[in-house]
């Protein structure tokens, strides 16, 4: 395979010095018979120099006979050899190329190479005189003792990942203005001083792609050790430090949110905090409360319009209980002012009560009244907040005259809503109704739908998918975590079916909260077995198909001294969510509320381009992909993948590729072969570890051939063979 150059390309690296310049003329006395011995012995007259000009290696035609587009170039650098032709490659100029001819006047340029310190040397053939026209060392230097690279991550400080042989060093990148790549880690490694743990967004270890060592033109290996961290852990923020139950959590604004929640002495608290997008949560910005004065129990909170917001809770965790409604202003900063308005129901025993904003001062809170039935009424704001009431005409409806469990509410599309509840038997219901942006509502439902009729449904939550596509989280009455999918039209029609189901988990599933990530991407947090909080990924697609198994499931209290009660989640961006959770009782450790960021679980954005993720990446040449659903190598940006769970251990993934069939193995297996012959391609891209990465990388190498099997399983078995290599 030829070697790209670049007639007009500028090295990356500059600094190269020119050593040498050679100008030698041969009229027929030099030449040299390359076809056989009994070849013809022609004569070229021309005069070519030879130099280096800031690390590219340059011949200038100076005078002469022309030279031919097949006219031989042999370069060799550091000790390694590439042959080409002028035609054939991009050594001379398109412009110059036109008339056939390397002519009096023009150049070659070589420029995609670093060469600084290392031997050049060039022979020059013209292959119509079967001459040798030109020779001599361009620059003295060191010969490559070893083709390709390793990069041990032993170098436990510092900006710089030392490559061991050859001397191409990475660079941990970003690595200015106080923003830091990789971090490393001298207690998880596979070998050596340490590793190099990456964030998954912006970090990576740039290595430059013009490295002769490394250039893999017709096969190449590359190999490395990762491991997944065994938590998603991004942040972590105790927002209440003595006690922080049932939260509630809102987006204020860009990377501002807002947590209601019971503090000690069961009274209400607001506070704000700021979470950027890498996951790190900054407590002492914004980190503001307002006490609401009485008892306060599941407490909800939604905004309604400007910086004024509603918050409704119970004032009592036992009978009777009386819901009650308070407005505050919250500044897009965080910043949060007094209670501004208040209003209590006037009657006793409201339950499971959800909020949702209808138009401009209004908002509707669902509930199960002191009879048990399920009801709606809508509640408006004025006065800039200071004045809450019942709005005064048709703004009370009883959507279910039987009984009504754990009611949760959702906007379908203009003046249409549905409520998903479990019903008299526990049976899971979804009824749709109209309420006007006046607060009015029709006292007619529109239609209704028994979405779970065997299993029960417990703690429903609803949300769109996509289009009319919903899906309801719930557990069942084996305490199991459940999904359906329903369509609901724009007028509040419910198709009489359930388009699709998922068993999530089969063993504990306690008040199941569901946000959407990206694209089909959806996460479910609920208590789980054991009292610890659970995050489970799951597809959906929009029209309503649920993937049949579970991407993953992690436990989100890790770390924590006890539980991961009354879970509450909340999408950053596509990659970082935040759970807002108490913890269980323990000495020293009362029922703080916590705040955690974590990382979308190794899990990759289907349409992010391959080139901008891999654990060792070189763009538009090879890669390595991996994520916890799979592993994937890609050939000049072509993506060949195999999927598998893989845990949290150590394992050891390698690549090869000969232009012919390429091989994954993974821990001194071979798990997927290819036949492709689309070849490398040559550039001077630069390498990149861990871009997109979300865990830990050790002992890196890439070589410019292809490992045998038995060599792949001696790295895995002893990852120590690198030293030696």
């Amino acid at each position: 395979m030829l070697i790209k150059m670049g007639g007009s390309a500028v090295s990356e690296i500059v600094g190269a010095v020119l050593l040498l310049a050679i100008a030698i003329s041969i009229f027929s006395v030099v030449y040299m018979n390359v076809l056989s011995d009994d070849g013809p012995n022609p004569e070229s007259h021309v005069t070519i120099v030879g130099k280096l000009e800031n690390n590219d290696i340059i011949f200038e035609h100076r005078r002469g006979e022309e030279l031919g587009m097949n006219t031989n170039i042999l370069l060799s650098i550091g000790g390694r050899d590439f042959n080409m032709k002028i035609g054939d490659s991009a050594l001379l100029d398109g412009y110059s190329k036109n008339d056939g001819f390397w002519n009096i006047g023009e150049r070659l340029v070589y420029s995609d190479f670093n060469v600084t310190g290392l031997e050049v040397k060039s022979t020059i053939i013209d292959a119509e005189s079967n001459s040798q026209v030109w020779w001599g060392m361009l620059q003295e230097g060191r010969i490559l003792n070893m083709l390709g690279g390793v990069w041990h991550f032993d170098d436990n400080a510092g900006n710089v990942a030392t490559e061991a042989f050859n001397g191409v060093n990475g660079v941990l990148k970003p690595n200015g203005a106080g923003i830091f790549g990789p971090r490393w880690d001298d207690q998880i490694k596979i070998n050596g001083s340490s590793s190099l743990r990456f964030d998954g967004f912006d970090d990576y270890v740039q290595v430059p792609g013009n490295a002769v060592s490394l250039d893999a033109p017709d096969e190449v290996t590359v190999e490395a050790w990762f491991k997944f961290p065994d938590n998603n852990l991004l942040s972590e923020y105790e927002y209440g430090p003595s006690f922080g139950y049932q939260p509630d959590i809102i987006q204020i604004s860009e990377g501002v949110y807002g947590i209601a929640y019971k503090d000690q002495g069961h009274l209400g608290v607001l506070k704000t905090v700021r979470i950027t997008s890498d996951g790190t949560i900054i407590a002492d910005i914004y980190n503001h409360s307002i006490d609401y004065g009485d008892p306060c129990y599941w407490p909800r909170i939604i905004h309604v319009n400007n910086d004024i917001y509603l918050i409704a809770y119970a004032n009592s965790d036992t009978n009777p209980k009386h819901v009650r409604l308070r407005s505050v202003q919250i500044l897009e900063n965080g910043t949060t002012g007094p209670v501004l308005g208040f209003y209590s129901f006037d009657f006793k025993e409201v339950y499971d009560h959800e909020l949702i904003h209808i138009h401009d001062n209004i908002s509707a809170i669902a509930f199960r009244n002191n009879q048990g039935k399920g009801e709606i009424r809508t509640i408006e704001i004025f006065n800039n907040g200071t004045s809450i009431t019942n709005t005064p005409i048709n703004g009370k409806f009883i959507f279910d005259s039987v009984k009504c469990y754990d009611p949760d509410i959702v906007h379908i599309s203009d003046n249409i809503y549905a409520i998903a509840y479990r019903g008299s038997i526990d049976e899971g219901y979804v009824k749709t109704v109209e309420i006007l942006d006046n607060g009015e509502i029709n006292q007619t439902a529109i239609d209704s739908f028994i979405f779970e009729t065997i299993n029960e449904s417990f703690d429903p939550e609803i949300t769109r998918v996509k289009g009319n596509t919903y899906t309801i989280a719930y557990s069942d009455s084996n305490d199991r975590g459940l999904l359906a999918t329903v369509e609901i039209s724009d007028d509040g029609t419910i198709k009489k079916q359930v388009n699709d189901t998922l068993l999530f988990d089969d063993a504990y599933c306690h008040i199941p909260k569901i946000t959407n990530m990206f694209e089909n991407v959806y996460l479910v947090v609920y208590e789980a077995d054991q009292s610890d909080g659970y995050v489970t990924v799951v597809e959906i697609d929009e029209n309503g198909s649920i993937s049949d198994t579970v991407i993953s499931t992690n436990k989100f209290n890790y770390g924590k001294n006890a539980f991961g009660y009354e879970p509450d989640i909340i999408r950053v961006n596509d990659e970082v969510y935040a759970i807002a959770f108490r913890c269980g009782s323990q000495v020293g450790t009362p029922h703080e509320g916590t705040l955690i960021t974590n990382k979308l679980s190794g899990y990759i954005k289907p349409s992010l381009p391959i080139f901008e993720r891999g654990v060792v990446l070189k763009e538009g040449v090879y890669g390595i992909h991996i994520n916890s659903t799979g592993v994937a190598a890609s050939i000049r940006n072509v993506l060949y993948s195999i999927p598998m769970s893989l845990t949290t251990d150590w394992h050891h993934i390698a690549i090869t590729y000969d232009e012919a069939t390429l091989k994954i193995y993974l821990d001194g297996a071979e798990v997927l072969s290819v036949n492709e012959n689309i070849g490398l391609t040559h550039n001077v891209n630069d390498i990149c570890f861990g871009k997109k990465f979300f865990g830990y990388i050790d002992e890196v190498a890439i070589f410019p051939w292809v490992l045998p099997l038995a060599e792949i399983q001696e790295h895995y078995s002893n990852p120590a063979t690198l030293e030696n290599q």
